[in-house]
């Protein structure tokens, strides 16, 4: 008995060792996907493409007039809303915000190519 709780002790001295190194690099990956988001949002604000509508020639409009969508559509309502929504449903299930993901994805597939995010910004995307 005394060697289990012997080994009991040991175990729970290297979780407590480990545990600031552990949150460490939590805080680490949170603070990147932080700023990859932000970066995100910088450049759907000030040209209407993220890196992947840079890199393949995209650009995000208003679905209604053709225009620059401007912040509150292509960065509130298209970006920042729907991974705000995605990270709570995250938190309370660890799985229905990656549903939602593949829901939102899903609807590229309607007949005028635009996603739950873009229907929900009322925007689009065409080639730069």
């Amino acid at each position: 008995v005394d060697r289990v709780d012997l080994r009991i002790f040991h175990l729970r001295d290297g979780i407590e060792a480990a545990l600031p190194s552990i949150l460490g690099s939590i805080v680490w990956v949170y603070a990147g996907l932080f700023a990859a988001m932000i970066l995100q949002a910088i450049l759907i604000a000030a040209r209407g493409r993220n890196l992947g509508k840079l890199i393949f020639g995209g650009r995000v409009v208003r679905a209604d007039t053709g225009e620059p969508a401007g912040f509150v559509r292509a960065v509130l309502l298209r970006f920042a809303l729907p991974v705000a929504l995605i990270f709570a449903l995250n938190l309370g299930t660890g799985v229905l915000g990656f549903l939602f993901l593949v829901v939102d994805y899903c609807f590229i597939f309607r007949d005028d190519q635009r996603c739950l995010h873009d229907l929900i910004a009322g925007t689009k995307v065409v080639r730069a």
